[in-house]
């Protein structure tokens, strides 16, 4: 009897195959998810870069009123209940607010120029702060002897003021 011939095991490429498949497969959901997860990342950055230049904006505007020579200055309102400062000059309007009361839902606060003997003009819309204060700029010219006026509108805003003042205000004829 003669020894037995053990015949040559072949080396097969089937597990490597598999192992590398399923290792790409993997590699490759991996990989769709970080992507997916920054892309997430940057549009939050865009977002938050985006605020804070429309944040500039209103800050470089505000400077602007305040910086110009005519500008008119006016505090009203009380203590306990909402007061504002105002400056405005004919570049615009500043309206700095405190005290005001919270807001219902679907209500923000609407800013009101009245010319002299004319009808108000919306201004702009805005919101307070957690500490219930804020400061809105609008390009509407004011003039001395015109009301700036802020009330409490739908969020779509108003043509015309629907609800009572919370503050009000003549601008003086002469600068402060």
């Amino acid at each position: 009897m003669g020894v037995p011939v053990e015949e040559p095991r072949r080396f097969g490429w089937a597990p490597f195959w598999a192992a590398a498949t399923v290792f790409s497969v993997a590699a490759a959901l991996y990989f769709s998810g970080r992507e997916r997860q920054v892309a997430q990342d940057a549009l939050r950055l865009q977002d938050r870069l985006r605020d804070q230049a429309i944040e500039l904006a209103r800050l470089h505007q505000a400077f602007a009123i305040l910086d110009h020579p005519g500008a008119i200055t006016v505090f009203f309102g009380e203590e306990r209940s909402a007061s504002s400062t105002v400056f405005a000059n004919p570049q615009g309007v500043l309206l700095i607010a405190h005290n005001l009361p919270p807001l219902p839902a679907g209500k923000a606060f609407e800013m009101w120029v009245i010319p002299k003997g004319a009808r108000p003009v919306p201004s702009g819309m805005f919101r307070a702060g957690a500490e219930r204060s804020a400061m809105h700029v609008s390009r509407q010219r004011c003039d001395p002897g015109d009301t700036v006026e802020v009330t409490m509108e739908n969020e779509a805003g108003a043509g015309q003021p629907a609800h009572p003042p919370l503050v009000s205000a003549i601008m003086p004829a002469a600068a402060r």
